[in-house]
């Protein structure tokens, strides 16, 4: 609650109370357990949001820590869908540290990781999911083709774009859609 009430309010407060939350539960539960990885990946995502409201990379790259620590338990192997969606976290918050930074291998890393969840995520299965990181790597992929001049990178990313606009119809997901 206070996570998503966070993200919600320009207040930091909330946010900064979830985290005290998360590091405070996380003494209570086992190491490399499943409910180890789900708590830093909402612990990074909560970190992710808190950035992007205060000047400076520390708390951004204390996020991507706690995101790839939730990595090393949800494997692919063994976690498909947890791991795709702390993928795409994890490729929102390297996103964010791209428009912060202007560097390539972060732009680069972003791309990696949503192309990680994108291949979690099988259209048939879970279709709004495969969209939403299909559009959350193009619009990275702009960014990156847009400070590059890269039209390479351009075309990629309107490829990305058209991929999510397949599911993402005006008719019946307008918001999504538009956003595509």
């Amino acid at each position: 609650v206070l996570q998503t009430r966070g993200r919600t309010e320009s207040d930091t407060r909330n946010l900064e109370d979830a985290i005290a939350a998360y590091d405070a539960a996380a003494t209570g539960i086992a190491a490399n357990s499943d409910a180890w990885a789900s708590l830093n990946n909402n612990r990074g995502n909560a970190l992710v949001t808190l950035a992007s409201r205060r000047p400076g990379r520390e708390i951004l790259m204390q996020g991507i820590a706690s995101l790839l620590a939730a990595l090393e338990v949800r494997r692919v192997e063994t976690r498909p869908l947890a791991h795709a969606i702390t993928q795409n976290n994890l490729g929102n918050a390297y996103a964010q540290l791209a428009q912060l930074t202007a560097k390539p291998d972060d732009f680069k890393r972003a791309a990696s990781a949503y192309a990680a969840a994108i291949s979690g995520f099988p259209v048939e299965r879970f279709p709004q999911y495969w969209a939403a990181a299909q559009n959350n790597r193009a619009f990275n992929l702009m960014l990156h083709g847009e400070q590059a001049s890269s039209p390479a990178l351009l075309t990629e990313s309107i490829a990305g774009f058209d991929a999510a606009l397949t599911i993402r119809l005006k008719a019946s997901a307008p918001l999504y859609w538009s956003q595509s």
